[in-house]
């Protein structure tokens, strides 16, 4: 089926990291300790929030936006 095919490379590993299949960093636009705190204001578990979060879309994965300059590649080398 053609139109489960459709878009850029890039759109294929937001897709694998949304569910989980693909590893990255960072995985969110939002720093952790930003989430944790305002999960914390709100009165919830950091998880329930982010879940939350990311349902309402006020928290995004970093690879939908690749051009902004806090989601850049990070990569990690052990020699």
């Amino acid at each position: 089926d053609k139109s489960r095919y459709t878009g850029h490379l890039i759109d294929f590993n937001v897709r694998a990291e949304r569910m989980g299949w693909l590893p990255s960093a960072p995985q969110l636009g939002t720093n952790p300790l930003t989430i944790a705190g305002e999960a914390e204001k709100a009165g919830m578990n950091p998880v329930d929030y982010t879940v939350k979060s990311l349902k309402e879309g006020s928290i995004r994965f970093a690879a939908e936006q690749p051009e902004n300059g806090k989601n850049h590649p990070r990569n990690l080398f052990i020699w």
